[in-house]
Formats: C-alpha cells, sequence, structure tokens
C-alpha cells in the first residue's frame, strides 16, 4: 500500500469519527488503554485472515518475538512483505504523550483494511503489537479502534520464586505490558553447571526478546538458606561462652542431654467438651467466643473442636502447659478446614514467664492451611530455653528475652485474621531430645574455639595442649555429631580437669549469614560475579531482608562494629561485588532492614539508610491492612528525601496494591519514584490475586475504576 493510500485511510477514518452516530462499548483490554475510540466512530471489525503481511522497519526484527504471539493469535503466518497491510512505523508520537513514557509508548489504528502500530523506539513497537494480540476474539477478528497509549509509571515489574513459575506465567506477564521480572531462585548460585547455565540463559534471553528486564535476586545475608546450603559455616551463630566441660580418657566429656519428662494436654481429644481450654474471638478487643464461634463437635468415632470465625479477625482457643525449661518439645495435632482464607489456620506456643504474662512465641507456625483440606497432621518444635529466636521482619528487641527459660508454656489453635471454619484433634505433647551442647560448633580462620582452665586463667593451645575433631556442618543445623577435643601427649591439662571452652554454635533454623566471614565473603563474590558476567542483567537484586540478628557471634564481636555499621558494610561490599562485574550493573535491595519505620528499629539500625550510595534501588514493602500511613506514605517519602530511586511492592491484598499504586501515581513526577514490582510470596492463600489488578493501575491508573475501603487498624 502506498504512503498516499494510508493517509487517504486516516483522513476518512477521522472524517467519520467526526460525523458522530452511536457508540458502541469498547473493546476490554488489560491494561486499559490510556485513549481508546472506534476508528470510524461506530463499531467495525476487522475481518478475519485480512491481515496477509508485516511491513517493517529495520528495527523490527527485534519485535520478532512479539509478531510470532500475534502469528499464533490470528493463526496466519504473516510473512514479512514490503507492501503488508500490518505496518510497524518509528516515527514521532503527539506530544500529549509524557515525556517520561514515550519510550514504551504506541499508536495503534486498526481499519477495515489493515492496521497501523507507530511508536518512537522498538519498544512502543513491541506493546502496540502485545495490544493487538489482545483485540483478537475468538474468530480472529479485530475491533477497529485507534488507540493512543503510554504506561504511567516508567517500572512495572513482578517478583517469581523460582525459574519454573517464571518460565509457566510468562507469557501472562508479557501480556500485562511488565518490564521487569524479578527472580529468586536457588538455582542462580549454581551456574558452574552447564545445563543450569543454559536454562537461564534461555531465560534471560527471552526476557530480553520482550522487553522485560531480567533481575535474578541472590538473597544474602537476612534470607540466607541458599548461600548457607552450599557454605554452612557462613552462618551467623550465636557465641556461647565458658562453657564448663570435664575431661575423660583425655577426651572433653560431652554427654547428650537427658530427654524431659512426660507432658500432659488436659482433654487434647476434647472428649470433655472445652474442659482446659479457654477460647476468645477478636471484635474490637478480645472477649470470650460465643458458641456459635467455638464449639466441640462429633467428628468420625470421637470429638473434635471447631471455630467459625464469619467476618475477618481473629478466633483462638488456648491452654497453658507445665513443661521443663530449658527443653525440646513438639506440640503436635490433626487439622482439616473449610473456606479459610485470610492469614489462615495453624498451631503455635508461647512461653508463659513466672509472674503469669505471656512471653516469647517460643513455637512459630510451621504449616498454615487455607482454603478447604481434610485430616491433616501438624506440628510445631519449640524450645523453653532462654535463647532468644528471631521473628520474621527482624530480631527480637532485648527485652523480650526470657534468660531462664520457660516452666510453662501456652498452646493457640487459632484462624488468624481471616474467615472460615477449622477443626482440631488430638492436641498432644511429646519430648524431644535437646542438641549435644557441642552441636553445630562452627570452626574457621575467623571463627575461633578456646580452651580455657577452670579458674580461666590460662588459654591452652591447639596442637600443643588439644586437638580439634571438627565434623562438617549441615544447613538446616539439625543435630550434627559435637565438635571433638583431645588432648596431646604433652597437653598441660590433666585427666579429671574441667575446662571451659568459648565457641560460636548455630541452631537448627539459624538462617542469617555473619557478615564477618570471609568465607561468606568470597562465596558472594563469586556467585555475583557468575550471574553477572553469565546473565548480563541491567539490575542485580542483593536481598538483604529480615537479617534475624547481628553481632551475636565472636566474629562480630571482634570487629567492635554496631548492627547499623554491620550491616551498611555487608550492602557496600555487596555493591562493590556487583560494580566489579559490571561497572554499568544497578542494584537493588529491600528496604525494611534500613527503614526506621519498619524493621530497622528492631536491629538498631536506624539510620542505615543515610550512610548508603544513593544509587542503589530501594524495593519497600509492606503488606498488613493497618500502619499504612506510617509504613507505606512516610516509607516512600523517607526514601525519596534521602535521594534514593525506590519502588513499591504490592502483593496478593488488592486494598494494599491500590495504595501502592496510588502512592506512586501521586509521585510519578519524581523521577525517583520509579514504580511497581508486584511480590507473589507462596505462603499466602492465592500469591497471584492482585497481580493483573497492580499491572492494570501501573500502567494506567484508575482504570477500572476502584474505590477502597478503609484499611483496618490495630484495636
Amino acid at each position: 500500500m502506498s504512503h498516499s493510500m494510508w493517509a487517504s485511510l486516516w483522513a476518512a477514518a477521522a472524517l467519520a469519527a467526526a460525523s458522530g452516530g452511536a457508540t458502541a462499548a469498547l473493546p476490554a483490554l488489560k491494561p486499559a488503554p490510556q485513549e481508546m475510540k472506534w476508528t470510524t466512530g461506530t463499531e467495525a471489525w476487522l475481518a478475519p485472515r485480512t491481515l496477509t503481511g508485516v511491513s517493517a522497519p529495520a528495527e523490527g526484527t527485534v519485535v520478532a518475538a512479539a509478531l510470532e504471539r500475534l502469528r499464533e493469535k490470528l493463526g496466519t503466518p504473516l510473512p514479512e512483505a514490503r507492501q503488508g497491510n500490518l505496518r510497524l512505523v518509528l516515527d514521532r508520537l503527539p506530544a500529549t504523550v509524557p515525556a517520561r513514557s514515550r519510550s514504551e509508548a504506541y499508536r495503534l489504528v486498526v481499519s477495515a483494511r489493515g492496521v497501523v502500530i507507530t511508536a518512537e523506539t522498538p519498544h512502543g513497537l513491541h506493546h502496540g503489537l502485545v495490544s493487538l494480540a489482545g483485540l483478537v476474539d475468538a474468530d480472529g477478528r479485530v475491533p477497529c479502534v485507534t488507540i493512543l497509549d503510554w504506561p504511567d509509571l516508567p517500572l512495572r515489574g513482578t517478583y517469581v520464586p523460582g525459574i519454573q513459575e517464571a518460565e509457566a506465567r510468562f507469557d501472562q506477564f508479557v501480556a500485562l505490558k511488565l518490564n521487569l521480572l524479578l527472580l529468586e531462585d536457588g538455582l542462580l548460585y549454581d551456574l558452574e553447571n552447564p545445563a543450569v547455565r543454559a536454562r537461564f540463559e534461555r531465560f534471560a534471553e527471552r526476557c530480553r526478546a520482550n522487553f522485560i528486564d531480567f533481575v535474578p535476586e541472590l538473597q544474602s545475608l537476612g534470607w540466607g538458606h541458599y548461600v548457607l546450603q552450599r557454605e554452612p559455616r557462613a552462618v551467623e551463630a550465636a557465641w556461647v561462652e565458658k562453657a564448663p566441660f570435664e575431661i575423660r580418657e583425655r577426651r572433653v566429656h560431652s554427654p547428650d542431654p537427658p530427654l524431659p519428662g512426660p507432658v500432659t494436654v488436659t482433654n487434647g481429644s476434647f472428649e470433655a467438651g472445652l474442659e482446659g481450654w479457654t477460647a476468645d474471638s477478636q471484635h474490637g478487643r478480645f472477649i470470650a467466643a460465643t458458641p456459635a464461634e467455638v464449639s466441640v463437635v462429633e467428628e468420625g468415632d470421637g470429638h473434635a473442636l471447631r471455630l467459625v470465625r464469619t467476618e475477618e479477625g481473629i478466633i483462638r482457643v488456648s491452654q497453658e502447659v507445665a513443661v521443663q525449661a530449658n527443653a525440646r518439645y513438639e506440640l503436635r495435632c490433626r487439622q482439616k478446614t473449610e473456606a479459610i482464607d485470610g492469614g489462615g489456620a495453624y498451631i503455635e506456643v508461647y512461653g508463659v514467664r513466672a509472674d503469669g504474662t505471656l512471653g516469647r512465641l517460643i513455637g512459630p507456625r510451621r504449616v498454615t492451611l487455607y482454603g478447604t483440606t481434610d485430616w491433616q497432621e501438624t506440628s510445631v518444635i519449640f524450645e523453653t530455653g532462654g535463647r532468644a529466636t528471631a521473628r520474621p521482619g527482624g530480631a527480637l528487641p532485648e527485652e523480650t528475652v526470657d534468660s531462664e527459660g520457660y516452666q510453662r508454656v501456652c498452646l493457640f489453635l487459632r484462624i488468624q485474621d481471616g474467615t472460615g471454619t477449622a477443626w482440631f484433634d488430638e492436641v498432644s505433647i511429646r519430648p524431644l531430645p535437646m542438641p549435644n551442647p557441642l552441636t553445630n560448633v562452627v570452626v574457621t580462620e575467623a571463627a575461633k574455639v578456646i580452651v580455657q582452665s577452670a579458674d580461666g586463667g590460662t588459654t591452652f593451645v591447639e596442637g600443643q595442649d588439644y586437638t580439634l575433631t571438627v565434623p562438617p556442618l549441615r544447613y538446616p543445623f539439625a543435630a550434627s555429631p559435637p565438635l571433638g577435643v583431645t588432648l596431646t601427649p604433652d597437653s598441660r591439662i590433666r585427666e579429671g580437669d574441667t575446662v571451659l571452652l568459648s565457641y560460636n554454635q548455630a541452631a537448627e533454623g539459624d538462617i542469617t549469614c555473619c557478615p564477618s566471614e570471609p568465607l561468606y565473603h568470597d562465596f558472594m563474590r563469586k556467585t555475583v560475579r557468575d550471574v553477572v558476567r553469565t546473565l548480563r542483567p541491567k539490575y542485580l537484586h542483593i536481598g538483604h531482608d529480615e537479617p534475624r540478628f547481628f553481632n551475636r557471634d565472636q566474629r562480630c564481636a571482634d570487629r567492635k562494629m554496631t548492627n547499623e555499621a554491620l550491616f551498611v558494610d555487608d550492602i557496600k561490599r555487596m555493591r562493590d561485588f556487583a560494580l566489579d562485574a559490571d561497572p554499568n550493573l544497578r542494584v537493588m535491595l529491600w528496604d525494611d532492614a534500613i527503614n526506621p519505620y519498619h524493621n530497622a528499629r528492631h536491629l538498631k539500625a536506624d539510620n542505615a539508610a543515610k550512610l548508603l550510595p544513593r544509587d542503589l534501588i530501594i524495593n519497600l514493602w509492606w503488606y498488613d491492612n493497618d500502619q499504612w500511613e506510617e509504613q507505606m506514605d512516610r516509607s516512600l517519602a523517607y526514601f525519596l528525601d534521602l535521594g534514593f530511586p525506590v519502588t513499591g511492592s504490592p502483593w496478593f491484598r488488592v486494598p494494599n496494591a491500590y495504595h501502592w499504586a496510588e502512592l506512586f501515581h501521586a509521585a510519578k513526577e519524581n523521577p525517583q519514584a520509579l514504580g511497581l514490582i508486584y511480590t507473589s510470596w507462596p505462603e499466602v492463600p492465592d500469591p497471584w490475586a492482585a497481580l493483573e489488578f497492580t499491572a492494570e493501575h501501573a500502567w494506567s491508573f484508575g482504570k477500572p475504576a476502584y474505590t477502597p475501603s478503609q484499611p483496618p487498624r490495630d484495636p
């Protein structure tokens, strides 16, 4: 088709549009375009197989992936043809398109004779082709519409927990016009494996072909499980100081602790109704639950506890039980659910202090049930000692550590922040052996073992007075063989003496890396280099969210640095590793541990962000339905005021996703407010429930219209 014929077609379309007439409802397209109208002013459709070929500029080869997707949708080959009636044009767009969005903007005109897609960049042409494919109906027809479109936010992405799911959902991400994919996968640490490397190289190239920035996330420090699976000696351990041991048969004697005595749960099978149990329900505050909310019902040959919540909130049943301090137990029960949503149904254990007040969460849930499930066994392992464990989101404040241990615990069976019905039965506690005092001892050049005389006056010398037998560590630090300490023939230590041992010890479940361990530094330097040089990303994410502890072990204590200084030092080190691999790389990290409105307060790192380079991209997250003003609004303002580029992190709750979109829409004139990265953590009922909503409002905010309800506040 000649240029004059195309010009005539445009003129005819404009004349028809000006003539008025009834206007049919426009076709649906997600995300909704900024501007769309019927090309001739009235409903019309491009007949199936009308498009016969593609006329593209030289740069057209870079939109091959979108063209192939369109061919599949149309069911036609659409060969490249100079006179093809699907015409791709690189040209200027109207001045009404915002400058910040022009690189992804496009104009799409569908008439009865063909299609013209105009953009200033190949990326814009790609979006126009994606929209065209989205308009094709089940019969292969295309509505004759004219679209002028651009994104509100320059960055629109999603987090994906694993390459398998990323591959499975990839076409959805393209259709939603996402331009960033943040991928966390343990296999990223294994690119030396040829098959693994080839798979990620193919995926990175697939992202590039679809104008999606592939962002590998190398979780480090806080969620250190991928590192610790490969280098367990990098764990942030706890420093055990001057523990006494007796010398027997020329070795340090370290017997396994005895099994604690049995524990009785009153009426754990609910054959006696609610005897022994306390039931309460949240209605602004906690009050006694009604029989409609909590009851004992016949179930099979016996009875079971039934919890019913008809409006979002908490309902729980509890019982205090006597236990042995500094011991280990397993709480077990059977559960089933029906239509459970929100925070799910689960069991957990808290310590009870000597004054009767509730202490720490010592048995966090291991399994949370959602939806409708049949009967299944669930369990929680808990220890009644005084050593603090960290809650997700940051270390516990020091005042919550109960150093003497607990002689009573409180069991909770609950529905949390949701609705639905849950049944519980056969609640019991069984004793478990405590780990050997010398299990999981971390020994490296930096992690020391110190052996001293009973009075502490003499420090013995390894090789001269004793030798060490160090068993291999294995994450997640279930009990390993104990450290062996054997006297040498010329040792100054005598049979029957008591010696004091100081050492770094990992506990089961420890997951934070030690920022002062050189093996951790070496491992991450190599991993970052391998990922960056192999996959050639524009961005690299270093994680660093939710560190549990700092300064717990001797390696950190020897450096005499504050929590804040240790954390800043590690972030800067990871950034240096990244820039050594590629000086143009942009580094991202989660905000919580450097955010004074979030977890930084628990970690004593309130001013950490002020000490960091401003080229780091900060990914803000807050998921609960309360504390929005502090955790979201103020956090965004805080990091923008400091001069950081920032993104927000919606998740499966639509009100949360909308508020993030609302905040970044309001801040879109600030070039540092980059956009939104949806987060699909797998622990929630439907991790992807608000992805489409987020993508729609990141592209064209307010479409479709949404009326947010007031988020609930803490009672």
